[in-house]
């Protein structure tokens, strides 16, 4: 994906082989979601032809937007379904572990989350369908696939961490494979756009495309008084 100069550096989609002498690919070791590919690509002299060319000249913002709407929305889902084996992990443990004579599952510190886990993770489940929806009706949300990314991975990552707790000095461990989920959820609240980008861009939603503009531009003067000592204080 490249700036089109004559198209006032709009984006624009081209097919290019990796196999190009003057492109260099490299792999890098992640903290988690092992087997996915991750790593850099760098590019010198690379050039292209209209052959290349995918969609039309200055589109691909919108065929950006148009693939993650449902990529994002996937990216939620998956972190789903890892927060909600954890937390079935956890059940049977906690049903099983016993402390003062007594399972750790009868006491509310610990039963009571895991509740509150399960309804959390359900309501961002029905959100992300919702979104989906929306996508099979050729009406996509971007803001709505956006919010279902942020809310299904920071409920999901909170579950699973709650999850680790739970299981004390064993949580912290390899054996229960909690771990290795709570690496890979954290992993998607970056991958694909951060969730505090995500958040950003929501704005434009929530309060006005004259907000939004002025958070890209970054124009404290223009901010409302009464937010402008805090922004002054925080440039």
């Amino acid at each position: 994906m490249a700036k089109m100069v004559d198209l006032n550096d709009k984006l624009t989609f081209f097919l290019v082989p990796t196999s190009h002498p003057n492109i260099k690919i490299s792999n890098i070791n992640p903290t988690g979601l092992k087997g996915w590919s991750y790593g850099s690509i760098s590019f010198e002299n690379v050039y292209l032809s209209k052959d290349q060319l995918v969609g039309n000249e200055g589109n691909g913002f919108y065929m950006f937007q148009k693939h993650f709407a449902y990529w994002r929305v996937l990216m939620g889902l998956l972190c789903i379904g890892a927060a909600e084996e954890a937390l079935g992990i956890t059940v049977n443990y906690a049903k099983e572990r016993e402390v003062f004579g007594k399972p750790i599952a009868s006491f509310h510190s610990v039963s009571h989350p895991i509740v509150k886990h399960y309804s959390y993770l359900k309501a961002a489940e029905l959100f992300c369908y919702d979104a989906l929806s929306k996508i099979d009706s050729n009406n996509p949300s971007i803001t709505q696939s956006a919010m279902a990314k942020v809310l299904s991975t920071e409920v999901a990552y909170q579950a699973i961490d709650d999850c680790i707790q739970f299981f004390g000095a064993r949580g912290y461990t390899k054996e229960y494979d909690l771990e290795k989920r709570l690496r890979d959820v954290r992993a998607v609240k970056i991958a694909d756009g951060s969730n505090p980008t995500l958040i950003s861009y929501c704005t434009k939603d929530v309060f006005g495309e004259n907000i939004y503009k002025l958070t890209k531009e970054g124009d404290f003067n223009r901010v409302d008084s009464c937010v402008k000592p805090y922004a002054k204080q925080n440039c």
